[in-house]
């Protein structure tokens, strides 16, 4: 029996401490501002649309206004005692006024639905409202592509977040000429853009020799595919490639800023019997007539270009495409001097 009650005892005393450090905690003076706040702002919230409420039965709108004056400075004097009284440890201060803009709005239009009126359009909310062509992140399922015709069908299509109207500056073409390259936004690629005048008026030159060699962009330069008539190891790479590329100097002078040059594939199985992606064919555009180029794309030559893609049948031969000849595909031998274009990247 005593021992059922010395342990009753120090239950008892535990119990009791226990609840005194949970009555020592209690609330903070920052809970207890933004209690006290909260409990204003609601009172400021009923105080108006009780105003609203009387405005709507006798349609006194000098009594309305009054009120609503009422409402005002009551939580004004509130929120002042309530930060007079914690000072600092409030957990916001000043934001008086921001509060009644906040409530004064939306009591406003609970006032205008109840009396069965509607809400003007609301930029900024999300939704696409009567007047507006998008909302914030809503374009309603537009891109580039639908909203600017043909012209500029890539990039990015925003929505102007003060009028809620569709904001096509993040639009661009389908080739973006930077300068040294032109980027092609339909399939990631980044070509190298050609310089000088194209063969006919200029004589070509077969590097190493020729007189524009010193220009690996210049657009009269041929290469060899490979020495010996077999392996990819000619002059469009140990010249043009490594020199873009910057192979002699670790990549430190790249072309373009770039050090993954490369020349394009074409959709023809190689020797090895895989299949290209065919990045050639991917520019080919005959619509304008010869050259079939896009002309962003800079000068083109008159005669055939590699590709990457060297030939089932021959090992000593090697894809090429002739852009001013309907984009012809053909095969050359690998030894033979022909044009090159430089390409990178892709989706």
């Amino acid at each position: 029996m005593m021992s059922c009650m010395m342990r009753a005892g120090v239950l008892s005393i535990t119990s009791a401490l226990l609840a005194g450090v949970a009555a020592a905690a209690g609330p903070t003076d920052a809970q207890k501002c933004e209690a006290d706040k909260l409990r204003r702002t609601a009172k400021y919230a009923f105080c108006r649309m009780k105003a609203e409420s009387k405005f709507a039965k006798k349609g006194d709108s000098a009594k309305l206004t009054s009120d609503l004056a009422k409402c005002d400075a009551k939580i004004t004097g509130k929120f002042a005692k309530a930060e007079a009284r914690w000072g600092g440890e409030c957990p916001t201060t000043g934001d008086v006024g921001a509060i009644q803009s906040r409530v004064s709005a939306d009591s406003d239009d609970l006032a205008v639905l109840l009396s069965g009126g509607t809400l003007p359009p609301v930029c900024g909310n999300g939704t696409i409202d009567p007047g507006e062509q998008c909302d914030f992140g809503n374009l309603d399922g537009e891109t580039c592509d639908s909203r600017t015709a043909s012209g500029e069908p890539f990039g990015t299509l925003s929505c102007d977040p003060g009028t809620c109207t569709f904001d096509t500056s993040g639009c661009v073409p389908r080739f973006e000429d930077t300068g040294l390259t032109v980027i092609d936004h339909e399939t990631g690629l980044e070509w190298e853009k050609k310089t000088g005048v194209p063969a006919g008026t200029v004589a070509a030159s077969d590097c190493p020799g020729g007189p524009h060699c010193g220009d690996l962009t210049n657009v009269n330069n041929r290469f060899t595919w490979s020495v010996g008539g077999q392996w990819y190891d000619g002059t469009a790479v140990t010249l043009f490639l490594d020199g873009l590329n910057d192979v002699a100097g670790g990549g430190a002078n790249c072309f373009a800023g770039r050090c993954d040059w490369r020349l394009p594939t074409l959709a023809k199985p190689d020797q090895f019997g895989a299949v290209a992606e065919g990045e050639w064919e991917s520019i080919v555009d005959c619509s304008g007539g010869g050259p079939c180029l896009d002309p962003n794309l800079g000068p083109n030559s008159i005669g055939h270009y590699w590709s990457s893609t060297a030939n089932v049948p021959g090992p000593w031969a090697s894809w090429t495409v002739d852009f001013n000849n309907n984009g012809f595909v053909g095969v050359r031998g690998k030894p033979e001097h022909h044009y090159v274009r430089a390409v990178r990247g892709g989706s």
